[in-house]
């Protein structure tokens, strides 16, 4: 369980699923009959389709592996997933059939249904006309009868009924869905491990100038796009800050620096960029002229330092503004 400050969790949308995927190895989808699958990451605060966004996310990064679990058929008059599967025959389409169990009288060879066997109270076989014993006889299949044509076959012909809607609909008819499973990566558990250290140094610091962490930690922005934060902190007058962590993994380019700013921008609150590797001169440059805020060291007492020293000098209040 997780730290608290304040009485408030110190919660990461990315750490509470990596954690929750990488302690039961896997997570699979469960199912509502009111909106269908979905997936659940206990005492997360993540809505179903803020979550799975992030898990695509995730998984298009490299820090999950998604596979395909089941692609469940869906109405497509009115996309529900509440269908029954009914039988019908191939030849006239009457759903009255019945099903027949197939045997072969080893001796003589002769197949026929079970009751082809049985005449006139007793159990001989149609073709050799020898009384027949249970160890003689081995089931070889089915058939199926139809009680409307007469006719046999070895198969039906599948339909399908919506529960929601009422519609009847073949297989042909029918919609898919594609839904899948996750597991955590090594690329995925390194992230976890690095972005655990960052939590308790970066919370302590906050502390000190009066924020508490808010346990969402994945917001939309004023377009509707969902961000991923590392952590969100508050202050007393409501002024919120953003933590972005950057794994190792990935370099910061100029185009991360664009990237950046049009996040902060979007969210319109101050965002602080936190990575371990060294960024370049150009980045550098770059981030002081639209005044992104970019901290990268991979120590944790070094972090602490200089997100000390941007809070003190309420430099975030102009984060993200050309100068």
């Amino acid at each position: 369980m997780e730290k608290t400050t304040e009485g408030v969790a110190l919660k990461s949308s990315v750490v509470d699923v990596l954690s929750y995927i990488a302690d039961r190895g896997i997570l699979k989808p469960k199912f509502n009959p009111e909106y269908g699958y979905y997936y659940e990451i206990p005492g997360s605060s993540l809505d179903r389709e803020t979550l799975m966004e992030l898990l695509d996310e995730l998984a298009s990064e490299g820090y999950l592996d998604r596979r395909l679990y089941f692609k469940p058929v869906r109405c497509p008059s009115c996309r529900s997933y509440d269908v029954s599967v009914f039988y019908v025959c191939p030849y006239c389409g009457s759903r009255d059939f019945e099903k027949q169990v197939l045997v072969e009288h080893i001796p003589c060879g002769y197949i026929g249904t079970i009751e082809s066997f049985q005449r006139n109270g007793g159990t001989r076989c149609p073709r050799c006309r020898v009384e027949v014993k249970p160890e003689t006889l081995r089931k070889v299949g089915v058939w199926f009868r139809c009680m409307n044509c007469d006719r046999a076959s070895p198969n039906l012909t599948p339909m399908h009924l919506c529960k929601r809607c009422g519609l009847e609909f073949t297989l042909n008819d029918a919609d898919f869905d594609v839904i899948y499973t996750y597991r955590i990566t090594r690329l995925g558990e390194r992230r976890l491990i690095d972005e655990r250290a960052i939590h308790r140094p970066l919370a302590d610091v906050f502390k000190e100038h009066g924020y508490v962490p808010e346990a969402r930690s994945r917001i939309r922005g004023v377009s509707g796009v969902a961000h991923t934060l590392s952590m969100l902190f508050r202050d007393s007058s409501g002024s919120k800050v953003g933590i972005v962590f950057i794994p190792a993994d990935k370099k910061i380019g100029v185009e991360n620096v664009v990237k950046f700013v049009s996040e902060i921008t979007d969210l319109e609150i101050p965002l602080i960029f936190v990575t371990p590797r060294e960024l370049d001169d150009n980045v550098k440059k770059l981030a002081n002229y639209y005044n992104v805020k970019i901290v990268s060291s991979s120590d944790p007492e070094e972090l602490k330092n200089k997100i000390r020293e941007l809070l003190s000098k309420d430099v975030l209040r102009h984060v993200g503004s050309v100068t």
